[in-house]
């Protein structure tokens, strides 16, 4: 018998995020791409940086600054999410000065990004859903607004789609 996966319901404040979140798997399924085709490390690095700069940077910021406000500073949840964002800042500060041999920092980086959008996918938003007022959700919704922009990835090349050398 196959399990069905019912999408998660999110607030409609929390939704701007979620698909936010989407781009950040898609982000993370590219260098996992790039890893098994065995893409020169790095063209995967000129990528990393083209994201932060065009995307994820902005993005932490934004749920920083907007979304865990609403939560206590002894919080574990807003704890837990900031850990996440500096162990992700850390890793592509490191990727910023070309390396070599570091696929396994890159594996790090894309587990890294996945695993903590699952975190607040699956956990946080259902919490902050449940803790934060109907008021501080419009608020953040409205803030978020402010910040919007559509995400785009027009990166060169698209190491993601070659054939995977041979060994």
């Amino acid at each position: 018998m196959e399990t069905i996966v019912q999408p998660l319901k999110r607030h409609p404040e929390l939704v701007g995020l979620s698909r936010e979140h989407h781009f950040e798997l898609l982000f993370a399924w590219k260098i996992k791409q790039g890893l098994a085709r065995k893409v020169d490390s790095h063209i995967i690095q000129d990528y990393i940086r083209y994201f932060w700069d065009n995307h994820l940077e902005n993005h932490l910021e934004k749920e920083e600054k907007i979304v865990v406000q609403v939560l206590s500073e002894a919080d574990p949840m807003r704890f837990r999410v900031q850990q996440d964002h500096d162990l992700i800042r850390s890793v592509v500060n490191y990727l910023s000065c070309y390396r070599e041999n570091i696929d396994y920092v890159l594996n790090t980086l894309q587990i890294l990004v996945k695993e903590h959008v699952r975190f607040e996918e699956r956990i946080f938003f259902p919490y902050l859903e449940q803790v934060a007022t109907p008021g501080q959700l419009i608020l953040i919704g409205l803030e978020m607004d402010k910040y919007a922009v559509e995400p785009t990835d027009d990166f060169e090349p698209a190491f993601w789609l070659s054939q995977p050398v041979e060994m």
